[in-house]
């Protein structure tokens, strides 16, 4: 197998090694919904209203988690943060 088709996940895999799986989900969830209304638009694919509600409505409620999130975070001190995971080897020989 190529090496670059190793590349495709490694975003995932080192966001799953510093955040939690709640974090890494919403994470994964808002990029997947970001890359389809960009795609619809560039294309210009039609879609009905409540499509574009949902997305929206996915993307505002990632907005907010990663602000509450950014919020918790600058007001603990760093110490204070769990570690969320094990480092995991990306790639093997």
């Amino acid at each position: 197998m190529p090496k670059c088709f190793k590349l495709f996940g490694l975003d995932k895999v080192v966001s799953f090694q510093v955040t939690s799986p709640l974090t890494h989900n919403i994470s994964g969830t808002a990029k997947a919904c970001f890359q389809t209304v960009i795609a619809s638009h560039w294309y210009g694919e039609y879609k009905p209203t409540m499509w574009w509600i949902s997305n929206w409505v996915v993307l505002i409620g990632s907005m907010a988690y990663t602000y509450v999130r950014h919020y918790e975070m600058k007001k603990a001190p760093y110490g204070d943060l769990p570690l969320v995971s094990k480092p995991v080897r990306v790639f093997t020989n």
